[in-house]
């Protein structure tokens, strides 16, 4: 590969001949999709403004060093990699190491060899590390910040990352059109199951259907305002003024609540809402327990049609190497756990599940093979 020299700017004979463009906050910087997990991607128009405050924010409240070393082993065309990957270790000038195709042993091996104390990866990754188990002869102490995000955090996975490396793991959240980080658990303020608590410069509200503000601890839409929000989606003209209000608050469509502390707790899709004669029904509710079977490596809910309820809950499994569960023992064990109306029609165990770019479970691909 052909390297490329880029003329020091300060310097008066390059500056003369390439002059520097004028850029400001609000300009576009980027334009990045979403993963479709539920939908159609949409492309999100960031501006510079919006990824240098989330750079900085995070660099603020994980409370980053110069000494830091990063492992890269997100993709850089989506905001959670290009934000924590490169942003995030070029804002401090911190040195990264780049896995860039993930495996398990690779993983390892450059955290040992890099003495990397910073990781941003999905919990699938986690998963997958933990599977593995750690290599021997190779020393891991030098990891201090492992962050997961992109999808919820399955019970169990936690104290299996803490097993392998000695720290905790710390779960947050974001979206595309926030740059994408919003929240998230810092080093010796974990709260274990939340999102964490708000970065610098972000604001949320938690409202009810009615759009009136809920008081802490109570469950809503969690709504969004700050300076790494996107000004909109590219090419999109009904869907911008549909995901903001008037006063510049973004509807994230996800349902949260935000404790008495100021952290944030991800409940649900309010897309993923099942709605079962009347009653609803959040998936990640159920997929929780599953998982908690012991058989169970993964599950996801869907909202299948149903004539006489309009919509009941169907879930798909993964079961752990070596282990077998039928239908039957999942749905005896669902009982003992869940209310009636929340309990799965139908389980469907699988080998996998179909997943997006970034490593999250693709539901859209999975009620697209129910419905045809």
């Amino acid at each position: 590969m052909r390297g490329i020299f880029v003329p020091d700017p300060s310097s008066s004979s390059s500056s003369s001949s390439i002059p520097m463009p004028t850029r400001e906050g609000n300009d576009a910087a980027t334009l990045l999709y979403t993963t479709g997990t539920t939908g159609r991607p949409k492309g999100v128009v960031l501006t510079h403004r919006n990824l240098l405050r989330n750079a900085e924010s995070c660099h603020e409240h994980i409370g980053i060093t110069e000494a830091d070393v990063f492992l890269a082993v997100l993709p850089l065309f989506h905001a959670f990699g290009l934000t924590t990957s490169m942003l995030i270790p070029l804002l401090g000038g911190n040195t990264t190491a780049c896995v860039a195709r993930f495996s398990a042993l690779r993983v390892f091996q450059v955290i040992a060899q890099r003495r990397v104390t910073c990781c941003f990866a999905v919990p699938a990754m986690y998963a997958e590390l933990v599977r593995s188990g750690r290599p021997e002869g190779l020393d891991l102490s030098s990891a201090k910040i492992l962050v997961a995000g992109g999808e919820p955090l399955r019970a169990g996975l936690p104290a299996a990352v803490e097993g392998l490396f000695g720290v905790p793991l710390l779960s947050g959240y974001g979206l595309t059109e926030t740059s994408p980080v919003v929240a998230v658990n810092q080093p010796g303020a974990n709260r274990p199951g939340s999102a964490g608590r708000l970065l610098p410069w972000v604001e949320a509200r938690v409202v009810d259907d009615q759009a009136q503000t809920l008081p802490r601890g109570q469950e809503g839409e969690l709504w969004l305002r700050g300076d790494c929000v996107t000004p909109g989606y590219h090419n999109r003209p009904a869907d911008t003024p549909a995901a903001f209000t008037p006063d510049g608050w973004f509807r994230t469509g996800d349902l949260a609540r935000v404790d008495a502390d100021g952290y944030l707790w991800l409940t649900g899709r309010k897309k993923d809402l099942i709605i079962r004669a009347g009653e609803k029904i959040v998936p990640n509710e159920i997929e929780t327990v599953l998982c908690e079977h012991p058989a169970v490596a993964e599950a996801a809910v869907i909202g299948v049609p149903d004539a006489m309820h309009g919509e009941v809950p169907k879930a798909f499994v993964v079961l752990r190497p070596g282990a077998a569960a039928e239908a039957g023992e999942l749905a005896a064990f669902c009982r003992e756990r869940l209310p009636r109306y929340m309990l799965p029609a139908a389980f469907e165990v699988r080998n996998d599940l179909p997943r997006t770019q970034t490593g999250k479970v693709h539901k859209l691909a999975l009620r697209q093979g129910v419905l045809g």
